[in-house]
């Protein structure tokens, strides 16, 4: 926070002051209040859940997967050099595979998806502030989700494009879907450095461990909104 002087000439503080020369001090800026970074993730996730997978392909998959998200995190306050404490909201998303075929008994092309979500509120806090490099470390639950989706090609694309919809919510596909969900305690640490002293936007990276042997490790780019 820049900080600025203004000298008072001895003649014209004797006629408004009556005293010596003097420095006077603006106010500063408080520093406390809300501030917030919001970040874009892209980075890989391991190992994979169980992977939809086409039965005809041959070889064994990959045991990583992209991973896309983000993160949205408050800080309450901010004190120069010293530790803060912020709110964090993350969310991750993976697919785990999928493939189409014809399906003779419906008569038509159909598609499966396998997808993989989690969602993570966290307590962060600052351990290292130097120059333009912040590292926060962060843990709180996380929702983790799995999910396994049936399409059905449709007869006419949608207004997106599409050329299947999803029929799960229908009963009689009911058993062609699937989907579970389980809390876990999630750890993790940050870094990220400012492309310039003073400025809003960073680049960095960020790891979560998740207690069920998932591991997420992403890329990030982000803003700070003051």
């Amino acid at each position: 926070m820049a900080l600025c002087l203004w000298w008072v000439p001895a003649s014209m503080a004797a006629v408004l002051l009556g005293s010596t020369p003097v420095f006077a001090q603006p106010p500063s800026r408080a520093t406390t209040g809300l501030r917030a970074e919001v970040e874009g993730h892209a980075g890989a996730l391991w190992p994979q859940p169980p992977r939809v997978l086409d039965p005809a392909e041959a070889g064994h998959p990959s045991t990583t997967t992209a991973a896309i998200g983000g993160r949205l995190a408050l800080y309450f306050t901010d004190r120069g050099p010293g530790r803060r404490l912020s709110l964090q909201i993350a969310g991750q998303y993976a697919e785990i595979g999928s493939f189409e075929y014809f399906d003779t008994f419906l008569r038509s092309r159909a598609r499966t998806e396998g997808h993989w979500f989690a969602v993570t509120p966290a307590l962060g806090v600052d351990l290292l502030r130097v120059g333009r490099i912040t590292v926060t470390a962060h843990a709180g639950p996380s929702l983790v989700g799995e999910m396994t989706t049936f399409l059905l090609e449709r007869t006419h694309p949608d207004e997106n494009g599409s050329d299947f919809e999803n029929v799960c919510d229908l009963s009689a596909f009911e058993r062609s879907c699937s989907d579970s969900y389980r809390g876990v305690a999630a750890l993790g640490i940050g870094g990220r450095g400012f492309v310039r002293q003073g400025g809003s936007w960073y680049l960095g990276f960020d790891y979560t461990w998740l207690s069920h042997d998932r591991h997420v490790l992403v890329g990030t780019i982000g803003c700070q909104i003051r």
